[in-house]
């Protein structure tokens, strides 16, 4: 019988798949370490057997758990569909977590239920057809968030790819990434809002304005909507305002103007 070495040890150890991911990562430092020495100090033979023995039975695994874990791999092989490549890294560690033996918490099961969302029937055919239903409509939101991207500086494996190439055609999941998060929705509802002032309009700082802009105590509007919203907030349109007193002019947001009061009649 051919003699068992620790390499074997390491092997068949790290080919369970119940282990939790800290665990992992340290018996692979362990194994780095034993191959590139060819011995194991009495330290870190301590620890590799404490660990082999802690691992030689796998956990018990309700059969509850075993149908999540079931629906788990199905939930990451549809979010491949979608180009969800984060939300399968999420799953597949909440999978790990389940084989360890440990429950999903509540937040947890929260995002599980949100993956759930995310692969519908309805998401999975427009992943399908996605090159086939793009059209100009996506494609000004699509650009509308990666300018806001852009200056932000988040999504950037995204953003350079328009940068590169204006007409690019984004993946179905990449487009939701850029469109649908929460940020992106009120970039998107400031830019299509309605503007609640119009060209000409005489307006004055509020109080909420920027210190830069606050001496503005009565300016007209001479662009709206020129340019997308760099915040995520309410009331972000942007608006080019005049000041009539002494022609500078002020990059202002909705949310920082105020209809300018009208002079008093002298009696």
């Amino acid at each position: 019988m051919p003699r068992i070495t620790y390499a074997d040890r390491f092997e068949a150890l790290l080919a369970k798949d119940y282990i939790r991911k800290r665990d992992r990562q340290f018996l692979e430092s362990l194994y780095t370490y034993y191959k590139s020495n060819r011995v194991l100090t009495s330290g870190r033979r301590f620890h590799f057997i404490r660990l082999e023995n802690q691992y030689r039975n796998p956990p018990a695994v309700t059969s509850e758990d075993k149908e999540l874990l079931a629906e788990l791999d199905t939930l990451i092989s549809t979010l491949d569909i979608i180009d969800d490549e984060r939300g399968q890294t999420i799953l597949a560690s909440f999978g790990e977590q389940l084989r360890s033996g440990r429950v999903l918490s509540p937040k947890q099961m929260a995002v599980v239920e949100e993956k759930r969302d995310v692969c519908s029937e309805k998401n999975i055919q427009q992943a399908r057809q996605w090159k086939d239903t793009w059209n100009s409509e996506k494609a000004e939101k699509f650009n509308i968030c990666a300018k806001y991207y852009d200056n932000a500086g988040y999504f950037g494996n995204i953003v350079v790819k328009v940068k590169v190439d204006p007409e690019y055609v984004p993946s179905f999941g990449e487009y939701k990434k850029l469109t649908e998060n929460k940020y992106a929705k009120k970039i998107l509802a400031g830019w299509y809002g309605t503007a609640k002032y119009e060209l000409g309009d005489m307006v004055q700082g509020s109080a909420n304005a920027p210190w830069t802009a606050r001496d503005l105590t009565l300016g007209t509007i001479i662009k709206v909507n020129h340019i997308i919203p760099t915040s995520a907030s309410r009331g972000n349109k942007k608006y080019l305002v005049m000041d009539l007193l002494t022609t500078r002019q002020f990059e202002m947001e909705e949310r920082h103007l105020k209809q300018a009061k009208k002079p008093k009649k002298k009696k």
